[in-house]
């Protein structure tokens, strides 16, 4: 193999008829570099090293299990032997620079091992970024691109030891991409050095400095581990016998064969919840300080059980199979400390226990990839549930499963849990797959009374216990408003939940593990695991260090988690999110001590790191940036420090932005200028698209020039596009904010009416028309569209030059849909339905086919207790077959069901959950009321009853109607048995009809 001056002579060969020999071979490599292009001088050095093969030492390699392995090799022997080799022991991931998603492919495989190629590869000769390194002096002009690159090495040397083979450790490029060996105040493993050569000397030396010598070659190294270290010993965990995993009761054929990636999925990255799973103890008064370590607290019984969990399983559970989608998602959404994460346990123990269906509770982002599910679901045939907890560190992975399991038609489906805030922020991206959401709120009377009799069952009543049982509820009830979190921990102890989290803080002894702690709520209050090896770089602590003199002192209010999937690493974290901000907002009152630590902390990070990049992205959000700094000019420095730990990142400038468009002191230049410069660095992100048309908006509505006004929102509605089919849920907000506020404006000029100004009126109203009804067909129930609506509708209402615009301009063209409903909904709003219901009749003898004006026409006719039969007329013609007007579907399911046509209505039913969108009309509404508006009463009986849910029969209707134990009083479901005459309200969703309130009949 061509190495140094061999290397040298055939560059000189190639490219300078054999001259230039006497230089060095970076100087030979510069000079080739310029004359023919990096390209084609890096394409002839891997034309060289690419035919060499590895050794039949170097097959050892493979066999044994490595922390990492790094190389200044740029040949393919290491991938080779890895692929060659029959007895691999892990699967290698190779990473060559900055930003190549390396965290994320360790964890899409089996038994990773990352392979850090320190001076670039010969199967990226054409990757400009990161030329291949010739030599040490080469070394800091080739660094751009491997920054954060060369930090994962030194980070694995601080907390584990390192074996150089083949190098002189003296070498001033090992120094520069690692650090100084020589350096006593690093503290760090043993280091040792295999090498032939060495002397007493340079052996003696190296020992004072904490590094080993061993005098061998590479091969004698590994032959001599081969000799000393059975095959069995390598492996360090025996995979199960085949047919004997858990899964192995859902089997189709009796001796099915799983692969080892399968049993490593079962055994590392997630739990398989069955009859015998075996949960570890928890200490139930730490359960109810906030430390929630496994399903103990299912398993011990220390939760309470809420109605919701029932809903959740009802639908998400038990749903008939075959009406399902192969990809769902159901979520589970509470403020913080609400108790998610408990319900989402309890949910997943019933489902595998209770009903014994294939239940994965996910360990992280590895547990969450298609292929052990496509071969479970190969082995089973059967639905697979997988359980996500804090989903917004797992989008991505969550999205490409969903992707997958959705064109492979394996059926999955997804419960996870999330903070709805979070969910709102990061989380669009799985909206597509949304089926239903579940709010967790606060807590009932009958549920505190239920928890205070767990707490007094385990010896956690704290103040409480000389208390009577009504007094410790009234007590619990004057918190119920708060967090459950807050509500157990100030009705225990009697004191403010903000004073019991700084006074834990401030007892917290030495000192350094007081501002280790701080440091670990500081990154830890944006929801990510804060990784060790983080925190060692700003703390100068090692995970060892740590063991050994802090994790007693920080027993009681830091976790230590380890990844099971990638070996090594290790990550703190507060007992609760909520615990963290509140130590981190009461340690360092001033906001100059909170920047401070924040930009030591942002400094340090690597953003490489998957855990890093995601605490990273949430620190800097805008919003969050202003909630910390009421100081504009500390926030600006804070996003300088940002932008130099990601370089280039197009995301860093968007929020500061978002920072300086909504901070109070904030400058909406200079929000337009990083905006811009965000949109130039990813000019097709229709995020940063939406946050300058943002801008733009605000810059209208700040100016006081017609002109300026008129362009900016020229300009935002160009940043919003206009195929309004193609806008997102918050794009139609935007347009229909921009629309309204230019509305606003020529309502509330003074002065006479115009036809320039009827048309520049018609012009707002159609545009904000438009933005709302698209948005409303699509997201029915979203409350920003719905205040939209609202907003529009009093700008009209209030307006007497609205009305006179519209009126004219019905009289001119009564064939346009829009303006027909927006002058119709005015009348009723001013009390004359009979003339909106005239203008709708108007409008569709001009216009038969128009489906917006039959879906309002029959609205009016319901309201106006109208014949069934012509509402339903209606209705039919309000959407065609096939086609996405879901809304309408929706309305003429539910009128033909009230018709008594329950097979017709099934069928519209069947076909809109079937093909609307996932989180369309998913919760029972639509109440049929009397007309009078109150809500109809219909007499029953229950036919069958179950734990959460039950069936009804009617009197009015031929079949049996599901109900929901959560749409009832407690006190009234818990009286129901089969047979009980009820009465009860019928509701409606997407699936159908729903019994809801449901009382027992007095008789």
């Amino acid at each position: 193999m061509p190495l140094g001056d061999t290397l040298r002579d055939s560059i000189c060969d190639k490219f300078f008829d054999g001259k230039l020999k006497h230089l060095q071979l970076t100087a030979v490599a510069a000079m080739a570099a310029t004359e023919v292009g990096l390209t084609h001088l890096q394409k002839y050095i891997r034309d060289l090293f690419f035919e060499f093969q590895p050794g039949d030492f170097h097959l050892l390699v493979p066999t044994f299990r490595w922390r990492a392995i790094a190389s200044t090799n740029f040949d393919l022997i290491i991938e080779r032997a890895y692929e060659k080799a029959r007895g691999s022991v892990q699967t290698l991931v190779k990473s060559v620079k900055d930003g190549d998603l390396f965290d994320t492919r360790m964890r899409e495989v089996s038994d990773p091992v990352g392979f850090l190629k320190l001076h670039g590869c010969i199967d990226s000769y054409t990757d400009s970024d990161v030329p291949l390194i010739l030599g040490q002096d080469q070394y800091a002009s080739y660094a751009t691109n491997r920054t954060r690159f060369y930090a994962r090495l030194r980070d694995y040397g601080f907390e584990n030891p390192i074996v150089f083979c083949g190098y002189s450790i003296a070498d001033a490029h090992i120094q520069q991409v690692l650090f100084d060996l020589t350096d006593k105040s690093i503290k760090r493993p043993m280091f040792y050095n295999i090498s032939p050569g060495l002397s007493d000397i340079e052996s003696r030396y190296w020992s004072g400095h904490q590094v080993t010598c061993i005098p061998a070659t590479f091969e004698q190294f590994l032959r001599e581990l081969d000799n000393k270290i059975t095959s069995v010993a390598r492996q360090l965990r025996r995979p199960d016998m085949a047919g004997q995993l858990s899964l192995a009761t859902h089997y189709r054929v009796a001796r099915a064969t799983e692969s080892d990636s399968l049993r490593s999925f079962i055994e590392r990255d997630v739990s398989h919840l069955h009859g015998g799973f075996v949960a570890s103890p928890q200490d139930a008064r730490e359960f109810y300080r906030g430390y929630d370590t496994g399903f103990g607290c299912i398993t011990q019984s220390l939760d309470i059980r809420r109605p919701i969990t029932d809903s959740i399983i009802v639908d998400a559970i038990l749903a008939d199979d075959n009406t399902r989608k192969n990809a769902e998602f159901f979520l589970i959404k509470a403020p913080a400390g609400n108790g998610k994460t408990v319900a989402l346990k309890r949910v997943a123990w019933e489902a595998g226990i209770s009903y014994e269906k294939i239940v994965l509770y996910a360990e992280g982002a590895a547990g969450i990839r298609i292929e052990p599910i496509e071969e479970i679901f190969s082995l089973t045939g059967k639905r697979i549930y997988l359980f996500v907890d804090r989903v917004a560190l797992y989008r991505t992975e969550l999205k490409k499963l969903l992707d997958a399991s959705r064109s492979r038609k394996i059926p999955l489906t997804v419960l996870g849990a999330e903070r709805e805030n979070e969910w709102n922020i990061y989380c669009d991206q799985l909206e597509p797959f949304v089926l239903q959401d579940f709010s967790i709120g606060y807590l009932s009377r009958d549920e505190i009374s239920e928890l205070l009799k767990k707490l007094e069952e385990h010896r956690a009543l704290g103040l409480l216990s000389d208390r009577t049982p009504e007094e410790r509820i009234d007590a619990f009830s004057n918190r119920a408003n708060s967090q459950l979190l807050v509500a157990l921990h100030e009705t225990t102890m009697g004191v403010p939940f903000e004073k019991i989290i700084l006074d834990e803080y401030e007892r917290i002894k030495p000192r350094e593990a007081q501002s280790l702690y701080l440091q670990i709520c500081a990154l830890h209050q944006f929801g990510a695991p804060v990784r060790a090896g983080l925190v060692s770089r700003v703390s100068k602590i090692s995970f060892t260090e740590f063991s050994q003199r802090f994790l007693k002192p920080l027993a009681e209010v830091v976790l230590v988690d380890s990844d099971k999937h990638v070996r090594g690493d290790i990550f703190y974290r507060s007992r609760h999110r909520h615990v963290a901000e509140l130590v981190f907002n009461q340690a360092l009152v001033s906001e100059e001590d909170r920047y401070d630590l924040l930009a030591t902390l942002i400094s340090s990070i690597n953003i490489d790191y998957s855990s890093d990049r995601e605490t990273f992205s949430r620190l800097i959000r805008g919003r969050n940036v202003i909630t910390m700094f009421a100081n504009v000019n500390l926030g600006r420095l804070l996003f300088e420090k940002a932008e130099a730990a990601a370089k280039g990142d197009s995301f860093v400038l968007q929020q500061r932005a978002v920072f300086e468009l909504h901070h109070p002191q904030g400058s909406l230049d200079e929000a337009s200028e990083a905006a811009l410069r965000a949109a130039t660095l990813s000019p097709n992100n229709r995020s940063i698209k939406h946050t300058q048309a943002e801008v733009a908006r605000r810059q209208a509505l700040e100016t006081q020039d017609p002109l300026r006004k008129q362009s900016y929102r020229k300009a935002a509605r160009g940043m919003l596009g206009g195929d309004i089919g193609m806008l997102t849920e918050y794009d139609l907000w935007t347009r229909a904010k921009v629309a309204l506020d230019e509305l606003r404006e020529m309502l509330g000029k003074p002065g006479t009416v115009s036809a320039d100004a009827d048309s520049a009126v018609l012009a707002a109203t159609k545009e904000a028309e438009g933005a709302i009804e698209k948005a409303r067909s699509s997201f029915p129930e979203s409350s920003d569209l719905l205040a939209a609506e609202a907003e529009l509708q009093d700008l009209l209402n209030n307006a007497p030059k609205a009305l006179s615009a519209l009126e004219k301009a019905f009289k001119i063209n009564p064939r346009q849909d829009w303006l027909a409903v927006r002058l119709a909904r005015r009348y009723e709003a001013d009390g004359n339905r009979s003339k909106a219901i005239e203008v709708m009749q108007h409008c569709l003898r001009e216009n038969a086919d128009s489906r917006s004006a039959h879906l309002e026409l029959a609205h009016f006719l319901k309201r106006e207790g109208a014949n069934r039969k012509d509402i339903l007329g209606h209705l039919r013609q309000s959407f065609a077959a096939g086609d996405n007007n879901f809304e309408a579907q929706f309305w003429y399911a539910r009128e033909l069901f009230i018709d008594n046509r329950a097979s017709d209505a099934k069928s519209v039913f069947d076909s809109l959950n079937e093909r609307a969108w996932g989180r369309f009309r998913t919760t029972a509404a639509a109440i049929v009321e009397d007309g009078h508006g109150n809500l109809l009463d219909y007499n029953g009986s229950v036919s069958r009853k179950e734990e959460g849910y039950a069936f009804v029969k009617p009197i009015d209707f031929p079949l049996d109607i599901f109900a929901s134990r959560a749409a009832s009083a407690r006190e009234d479901w818990d009286r129901l048995r089969a047979g009980s005459q009820i009465v009860f309200n019928l509701a409606f969703n997407r699936r159908g009809p729903q019994a809801v309130n449901i009382t027992l009949r007095r008789t």
